[in-house]
């Protein structure tokens, strides 16, 4: 079980990637496909949680967050600001 100061980093680390994701994507830096795959290695990454419960609650909120960043990256590909 991770100590409560390793899972606060690991969170901050999580978000911090989601939200440079977001302005790449807000900026026409990355593609949908591209967000596809971010969302997969960051899933991928969340399963090291261990605790079921909370790998849910985040992967929900996750799944949220990044169909609204593949959205952006849509609208704005190819358009480089």
């Amino acid at each position: 079980n991770m100590s409560s100061n390793v899972l606060a980093v690991a969170f901050a680390a999580l978000w911090s990637s989601v939200n440079n994701l977001r302005l790449m994507a807000d900026k026409g830096i990355v593609s949908p496909d591209e967000v596809d795959v971010s969302l997969a290695l960051i899933l991928e990454a969340v399963e090291f949680l261990g605790d079921a419960q909370l790998q849910k609650i985040v992967n929900d909120r996750l799944e949220t967050m990044m169909a609204e960043i593949r959205a952006s990256a849509a609208r704005n590909a190819g358009q480089v600001n």
